[in-house]
């Protein structure tokens, strides 16, 4: 059968009267005409129908229409397979102006929604397969008034489906048999060319899709597995994500069983799960692009979607739909911020004129020697034609400069990155369980989890709300900027372990922001609210490392201040009109929990430079067998450290300090006008909805003033080696190069693109260094050996051996402002508050090198029994404040000098300088 010229359309009024004129009980004979239909498949038949120009209107009441175009369609169906082609698809939309509508081929429709120009396909109606062959391009444009109108049909839909259905039994009954029918159905889809998906968010933004090869296999109800080489994700005209190698599909019930008997909390052995493989993500922000932006406006979107299909949130109980197991795996993760095009071509420049100005001052140097050689030979030279020579080597070296800056970027396009983040062999698993499930589990794993907070006594509720089992591994994980040398992160098999939360507070009424969504003419803009709270992690984690090596410095500060320019444009700040929250109040806003890290080697690594390029000059703190123990304001370190110092010199790899068996603990105490660790009490307020303008601070109870720190070092003695006791070399170049640390730490950065002319003004940054209040330090060794050498050569020095050494120390810091009319920050003023010293059996030894045989002597000098000294300026200054009424003089000294200091020493020294040679 042929057909030629099909026109149909729908609209809203038609589908109130379709909706009338259906019988009633149309249903009833379903069932009958599916058995039918079933005993007319099993039957032979040939069939075969062919239509050309079919034209498809979709139209509603808001006077938009979707136009559906094929060119020709062919089935044939014989010996229980069907074969059937699609040529010249096409989707197009308009307005109804009430005038008649053009018809012409699919290639010549404007504007185009989506467009495929040939589809072959083939049904097997006994094993229930379908497949299709898509060879050309395939393109659609998404947009929200396109939304609006596929919309607005599915209702019309809808409403005809409720009014043949009367009964809520014969829709079961009919999605019963429904289920039965696809329940063995398998469907094929192979795209052999681009694919290209477009989502038009706003008139600004636009994220398009291109894939240039896809293959989708479906099994109903459950199995899915869609394969893609390569996809590339542009976000206005920017090219940001590229994903090659992609397998996305489900995976059977017991794959992971395996990893869950891992977790002995949980209490079902499988769950259905899914897989998501990539050979390589790479994701590149280019310079000044805000990426932000675009996301904000992807989420706007989402959130617009589920207003309009009438969404609503469900209660998250025991017995909701347990979600799925997922299995991510990617073998390559980067991610890149892109560079100033202006910044690295000053620093191009910069290296090129540095490199140039040795090689001209090799030239001189040549031409030099050239002229003595002529000089002997000769004898005199005349002045001018010496000056010649040298006018016309400055005259080749700018020939010379020029041609090299004109061939700088011959050999390859110029640097552009910034900040590197790598992964390698990523594998990530995430169990969701029962057990992990439901709102009044999740709370109590919560409550578990983070038990420095008072949770709530009237309860919270939460948009958000997961707790997975995490099981993550990598092989290697590099942190770079820029093209410096030595990486600021280093970490090598790793393998962390543990619960998950996540949870957003559901916001208060001034903590909902409104957002408008452009759907165009005849809905007009829509309005869709967002909640403010942000999303915060509990967890609870073990981990296993090989490798950890961190590096930082005064000479990567500009970088960094570059990063957190850019970081403000990849990481959408918050929307509240407070000011902003520093890093480490920020870290207490949203990370709670505990981590527990088990390292064979770490290395945290200090530039002794101001070269950013620097990887020579270095100190160097290193653990071995370290466990590191973070929870809510305190850090335990239990490990073997020691301190080198990496310079480019003989003094290579000197170890300044060895402290096994160390147990180093830091406390902090955050100084805040509220409860520093009840963040649940937080919550942000839209722009428009401040009670009050002037020095509103959504965050003024949970924002640290100030932080008191305390320190401890302790060692114990080791039972396996008892000789292996703490200890210190120093060498006079070495205190001189602790000078250069001191000057590097001491550094004053400087603004990085601050002020009117960037438009950005220049709000003053808190730093970490300044924010103390009080700092105590408690030092407890068991054993503790120095040694000072005058040199590397060892021909002079003193080697001390103590006992058992315990010292203890207060300070403040108070920051003083500059009254003079300049802008400066506060002066930072340290000051000691109490000093305690006790040290038990010291001896003293002066070393020499024997000239004769080389070998190190020693001879015995001083030693100490008993050593104490106290201090504490808080009794000065009381035992003081009564004396300054006094004149005596005498008086006035004895209260200025009023602090204990106790000294109890015995002390030997052997006249006839006993020497013990080593």
């Amino acid at each position: 059968m042929d057909t030629d010229s099909i026109q149909l359309e729908w609209s809203t009024d038609m589908a109130y009267i379709l909706a009338d004129l259906m019988p009633v009980d149309l249903t009833t004979s379903q069932t009958d005409k599916d058995t039918a239909v079933s005993s007319d498949i099993n039957q032979s038949c040939d069939i075969k129908l062919t239509c050309s120009n079919v034209n498809v209107f979709v139209c509603n009441n808001s006077s938009v229409y979707v136009m559906v175009r094929l060119d020709s369609a062919g089935m044939k169906l014989q010996e229980k397979q069907g074969l059937f082609g699609l040529n010249g698809i096409r989707l197009t939309k308009g307005q109804q102006t009430g005038q008649y509508c053009k018809i012409t081929k699919a290639s010549q429709l404007q504007p185009c929604i989506s467009q495929v120009k040939e589809i072959k396909g083939s049904c097997h109606l006994v094993n229930k397969h379908i497949a299709l062959d898509i060879a050309d391009e395939v393109k659609f444009d998404w947009s929200t008034q396109f939304h609006m109108c596929v919309l607005q049909m599915t209702q019309d839909i809808c409403m005809i489906q409720e009014k043949i259905t009367r009964n809520k039994s014969e829709k079961l009954k009919r999605s019963v048999i429904d289920q039965k029918q696809v329940k063995e159905l398998s469907i094929t889809i192979n795209v052999q060319r681009n694919v290209t998906l477009s989502a038009f968010l706003s008139r600004n933004h636009r994220i398009v899709f291109n894939i240039p090869k896809i293959g989708i296999n479906i099994t109903l109800p459950r199995n899915v597995m869609i394969m893609f080489k390569e996809c590339i994700i542009s976000c206005d005209k920017h090219q940001i994500f590229i994903i090659e190698g992609a397998t996305i599909g489900s995976l059977p019930a017991n794959k992971l069983q395996l990893e869950r008997k891992g977790f002995e909390t949980l209490v079902m052995p499988t769950n259905k799960a899914w897989k998501i493989e990539f050979d390589k993500i790479h994701a590149v922000f280019p310079y000044n692009y805000n990426f932000a932006e675009c996301v904000q406006e992807v989420i706007n979107t989402l959130k617009w979607i589920k207003l309009v299909h009438k969404v609503k949130k469900k209660p998250f109980t025991i017995d909701s739909p347990l979600p799925a197991d997922l299995f991510i795996n990617v073998k390559e993760l980067l991610l890149q911020l892109s560079d100033d095009p202006f910044e690295v071509q000053l620093s191009d420049n910069y290296s090129l004129l540095a490199d140039e100005q040795t090689e001209t001052e090799k030239r001189l140097s040549a031409l030099e020697r050239k002229i003595e050689e002529l000089r002997k030979s000769l004898g005199l030279l005349p002045a001018n034609k010496v000056q010649e020579l040298y006018d016309n080597l400055k005259e080749k070296s700018s020939v010379i400069y020029t041609h090299r800056h004109q061939q700088l970027y011959n050999n390859g396009p110029p640097r552009t990155k910034l900040f590197s983040w790598k992964m390698v062999n990523l594998e990530i698993v995430a169990l969701a369980d029962k057990s992990l499930h439901g709102k009044e589990n999740v709370i109590n794993h919560m409550r578990e989890i983070d038990i420095s907070s008072r949770y709530p006594s009237d309860g919270m509720d939460f948009i958000t709300l997961w707790c997975r089992m995490i099981n993550c591994s990598l092989e290697e994980w590099t942190i770079h900027l820029r093209d410096f040398p030595q990486a600021m992160l280093d970490v090598k098999d790793l393998h962390i372990w543990g619960r998950l939360i996540g949870a957003e507070q559901h916001a208060h009424p001034r903590a909902i922001r409104t957002c408008r969504i452009e759907v165009g003419d005849p809905w007009g803009d829509m309005i869709v609210e967002r909640n403010m709270p942000p999303l915060k992690f509990y967890y609870d984690f073990e981990s296993d490392v090989k490798q950890w090596t961190m590096c930082t410095g005064a000479c990567w500060e500009q970088t960094l201040a570059q990063y957190n320019l850019a970081m403000t444009l990849i990481n959408h700040p918050s929307k509240d009109p407070s000011p902003n929250l520093p890093f480490w109040d920020k870290i207490r806003l949203l990370l709670h929990g505990r981590l527990t890290m088990a390292m064979d080697k770490m290395c945290w690594m200090y530039h002794a430079s101001l070269n950013p390029y620097n990887k020579t000059e270095m100190m160097d703190w290193q653990w071995t067998n370290l466990i590191l123990d973070w929870t809510t304001a305190k850090f335990m370190f239990n490990g073997d450290l020691d301190i080198y110092a990496r310079t480019a010199s003989k003094y290579d790899d000197c170890n300044l300090l060895h402290l096994p068996k160390l147990r180093f603990c830091i406390k902090l105490e955050w100084l805040c006008e509220g409860d520093a660790n009840n963040h649940h009490r937080v919550m942000p307020c839209a722009s428009d909805k401040v009670p009050y303008k002037e020095d509103y601070d959504s965050y003024k109870d949970f924002r640290s003033q100030n932080m008191n720190m305390s320190m401890s070092f302790e060692t114990k003695s080791s039972e396996a080696n008892p000789n292996n006791v703490p200890y210190c070399v120093f060498y006079a170049s070495t205190l001189r190069w602790l000078d250069k640390i001191k000057m590097c730490m001491t550094h004053v950065s400087r603004p990085t693109r601050r002020g009117s002319f960037f438009d950005k003004p220049r709000l003053p940054k808190l730093q970490l260094s300044r924010h103390f209040r009080n700092v105590n330090l408690s030092v407890n060794f068991h054993q503790f050996h120095a040694q000072y050498w005058m040199s590397f050569a060892k021909e002079h020095g003193v080697e001390m051996h103590r006992g058992e050494l315990t010292f203890k120390s207060g300070h403040n810091l108070t920051l003083v402002k500059i009254e003079d009319g300049l802008i400066h920050r506060p002066q930072a003023n340290w000051s000691i508050k109490n000093i305690n010293l006790n040290l038990k059996g010291a001896k003293m030894w002066l070393c020499c090198k024997n000239e004769t045989t080389g070998m190190e002597e020693k001879s015995y000098f001083l030693s100490v029994k008993h050593v104490q000294y106290d201090r504490d300026d808080n009794l000065m200054v009381e035992s003081a404040e009564p004396q300054q009424q006094s004149d005596d003089r005498e008086d006035v000294e004895k209260a200025f000098f009023a602090q204990s200091l106790h000294r109890r020493s015995e002390s030997i020294m052997d006249n006839n300088k006993q020497k013990y040679s080593v």
